[in-house]
């Protein structure tokens, strides 16, 4: 129960921690400024309905300044959407607040806040149970940074992308992003990354590394100074050590989000709710010992600390209920006096001249309103183009992988119809392995066109479906058998082709000399990423390479084309004799340009 909240919480608090890092100068005085750092202690502390009070008082006097354009307006107005996020019920209005900043943020060209909010948006979508809402503000939030290079967003996108896998998508691929997220952090913003470090410890299997990755989370807490997110990470810590019943290191951990608890300002929300889980954590450690006693009291304890967070919440609410009246009262005060100085002010009209002003105004401003309205409609035409276009070139680049495929799979038909009439069974067999290797290629384009996916392809299905085809393609009595082993991994079509020609020559070269007769033939191919690089492994049962010099120094034309292949990735080779010859490759992903 203490690791779903904390969670829930702190991905909540991970973009307000670094967000404020992330934008421009502001254009408000040192007085305003100072309420906005207030605004995100409270936020930060679970001090909800102070942060709203503070930030309705900010955007009031935002407003009576015309001031609505400034970067800090926006991330005042991004503040309270978080803040809405973390109150009961009031996700909707969190949504509408974000919407409308994606509007400004792109007007106004603020493209940190427009990225910040794209995430914010999935993460609201995330806690709605919205997977393809979610997902697409990620993908929005991708393209604008790599559009924009907005490097210092890149953390918190994979961390927000972490958590969206582990919600909706594998583990595995959690895992992949919350690494990426720790990278980033460090590379980009020197500093400890808490949400990947955070999802690390949440999706690792074993305690180890979860008490690995949650003590890196504290760390990024305390450089933030954020002492209840750090408070929780410890008491997560905590639960990992009392699983593996190593009740000494538990203690000692237990001790220091104690000593975490002395930075807290009392009295609020937010340590309260500390309070509870930690007494509640304490409670655990004194029962699993077999101390009931103690248990009994801190358990007591926490109760009470959480009848007190009740009890404050209660009454913030109260408090908030009572100062909406009061402006509200203040505010209708205000426009009575508004409606007096008008009226006072239509006594004091001298002269026609002022009224031949005020329509000159009004016309310029109707000529401007006609002028803007013939902008919007020429905007809106060229997006329907733009539009157009794009939905044009989708269908246009199927097509062309479409026939891409139908035309490989006509060179394979006529390679297969000259292999019947030859007699000469080498030159069969030779036409044969073309067939083979041009199907390799072909199969890329038609996985292209099924997706249409005109970027990456996914290798598992790739390759499952190539080693299917050879199969497939096997006289009865000389079948094989293959262990195919791969993460999921998502390559580029220039580097999936060479690797899938790599794959097809070393097949062919098993099934023509690894077979060893009342044995049968076994492939053991497997896949593997390694950070940001790739390693490729083939094996067969066979008797390995000759061992002749002469044949050993001699280059066929398939080891000459598996040579070539492995140039073109720019990768690092090597054969060697395991119980059969084996082939490995160690390979980044091609960088290839934008469309």
């Amino acid at each position: 129960m203490l690791l779903k909240t904390s969670y829930k919480t702190f991905i909540l608090l991970v973009p307000l921690l670094v967000g404020t890092q992330l934008w421009g100068k502001n254009c408000f005085s040192d007085k305003i400024q100072q309420d906005y750092n207030r605004l995100f202690k409270y936020a930060t502390a679970d001090e909800l309905s102070p942060a709203l009070r503070l930030a309705d008082s900010l955007l009031t006097q935002v407003k009576e300044q015309g001031l609505e354009d400034c970067p800090t307006a926006l991330k005042i107005r991004f503040q309270k959407a978080e803040v809405l996020e973390m109150e009961k019920d009031r996700t909707e209005e969190a949504l509408d607040i974000y919407y409308d900043l994606v509007r400004d943020a792109r007007r106004l060209k603020q493209w940190d806040i427009l990225g910040e909010t794209y995430v914010s948006i999935s993460r609201t979508h995330e806690i709605l149970k919205r997977p393809q809402d979610a997902r697409r503000y990620l993908d929005f939030a991708s393209e604008l940074i790599e559009e924009h290079q907005l490097n210092k967003l890149r953390e918190e996108f994979n961390t927000r992308s972490s958590s969206f896998h582990r919600m909706f998508g594998s583990l595995d691929t959690a895992k992949i992003y919350a690494r990426k997220a720790i990278h980033f952090g460090r590379f980009y913003n020197n500093k400890s990354s808490i949400g990947g470090n955070m999802m690390m410890g949440i999706l690792s299997e074993d305690s180890d590394s979860s008490i690995f990755y949650f003590q890196e989370t504290v760390k990024g807490f305390l450089e933030e100074d954020g002492y209840q997110g750090a408070i929780y990470q410890k008491l997560n810590i905590v639960r990992q050590y009392l699983s593996k019943g190593d009740f000494a290191k538990a203690e000692e951990n237990l001790a220091d989000a104690e000593s975490f608890m002395g930075f807290m300002e009392e009295g609020g929300i937010g340590y309260y709710s500390a309070q509870e889980s930690f007494f509640e954590t304490k409670s655990k450690l004194f029962r699993v010992q077999g101390m009931t006693d103690s248990a009994y009291i801190y358990l007591t304890k926490s109760l009470d600390a959480k009848n007190r967070a009740y009890s404050q919440a209660n009454q913030e609410a109260i408090n908030q209920k009572e100062t909406a009246f009061a402006i509200e009262r203040e505010r209708a005060k205000l426009e009575l006096e508004k409606e007096r100085a008008v009226s006072l002010r239509r006594w004091l009209m001298l002269t026609g001249a002022f009224l031949v002003s005020l329509c000159f105004v009004a016309f310029l401003l109707e000529r401007s309103r006609r002028h803007v309205k013939k902008q919007n409609n020429l905007i809106a035409l060229q997006n329907e183009k733009l539009n157009k276009s794009n939905r044009y070139q989708t269908v246009l680049l199927e097509e062309i992988n479409h026939r891409v495929k139908n035309n490989l799979q006509l060179v394979m038909s006529i390679l297969a119809l000259k292999g019947l009439k030859q007699e000469n069974e080498e030159t069969k067999n030779l036409l044969e392995e073309i067939s083979n290797k041009v199907y390799s290629i072909a199969l890329i384009h038609e996985k292209l066109y099924q997706t249409s996916d005109f970027d990456v392809i996914l290798v598992k299905d790739y390759m499952t479906e190539l080693l299917n085809y050879y199969a497939g393609i096997q006289k009865a009595n000389f079948p094989f058998q293959y262990q195919f082993n791969c993460d999921d991994i998502e390559l580029n079509l220039e580097t999936v082709l060479p690797l899938g020609i790599i794959c097809s020559e070393l097949v062919s070269n098993s099934l023509k000399y690894a077979r060893i007769p009342e044995k049968p033939l076994i492939l053991d191919i497997s896949i593997k990423q390694q950070d940001e690089k790739y390693s490729f492994r083939y094996q067969d049962n066979g008797p390995g390479y000759p061992d002749n010099p002469v044949k050993k120094s001699s280059k066929g034309i398939g080891e000459l084309l598996i040579q070539s292949m492995v140039r073109q990735l720019n990768a690092e080779s090597r054969k060697f004799d395991d119980n059969g010859a084996g082939f490995e490759l160690k390979f980044i992903e091609k960088q290839t340009a934008k469309l």
